[in-house]
C-alpha cells in the first residue's frame, strides 16, 4: 500500500526526473533511508562505468550498446560507500513522458535490480501508468 509519505517521495522523484536530458522519457530516482532522502539521480545520455558493468545482464557482450546512465545507478553510485543498513533503504523511481511528465511504467531493469541487490536494497517503489508498484528484492 502506498502511503502519503511515499507519494511525497514520488513527487520528489518526478521533480528530479525533469533534470534528464534523455530524448524519450525522463526518469528520476530518490533513495530514502530512515525517512530521509539521502540521494537522488536521473537518467542521462552520459555514460557511467557501473552502467557499463551491469548492462551485460541486458545486452549481448558483443552488442554495441549505449551505456547511458539509469536514474537508479546515478542515485545509488553517489552513496555506495556509505556505511548504512542497505536492507532498510527504499528506492523510488518515477518515469514521465518527456512532453507532459505523465507517469509511465518505471519498474527497474534487470541491470539496476542486480546492482540494488548487490548493495542489499530490498524495497523498490515505482510509477506505473495509473498507479504505483512495489517490488521486494530477495536476499542472496
Amino acid at each position: 500500500m502506498i502511503t502519503n509519505r511515499d507519494l511525497k517521495y514520488f513527487n520528489v522523484a518526478k521533480s528530479v526526473s525533469q533534470l534528464s536530458d534523455f530524448r524519450r522519457c525522463h526518469i528520476g530516482c530518490v533513495v530514502v533511508y530512515r525517512k530521509n532522502i539521502i540521494s537522488t539521480g536521473f537518467n542521462s545520455t552520459k555514460t557511467h562505468t557501473l552502467q557499463y558493468v551491469y548492462n551485460h545482464l541486458r545486452f549481448d557482450v558483443n552488442e554495441k550498446a549505449i551505456h547511458s546512465v539509469h536514474a537508479e545507478i546515478d542515485a545509488l553510485s553517489k552513496i555506495r560507500y556509505l556505511d548504512i543498513e542497505w536492507n532498510k533503504v527504499n528506492v523510488y523511481v518515477y518515469r514521465g513522458r518527456k512532453n507532459d511528465g505523465s507517469p509511465m511504467l518505471a519498474k527497474p531493469c534487470v541491470s539496476c535490480r542486480a546492482y540494488m541487490k548487490k548493495l542489499g536494497v530490498r524495497n523498490i517503489y515505482y510509477s506505473d501508468y495509473d498507479s504505483y508498484g512495489y517490488m521486494k528484492l530477495e536476499g542472496e
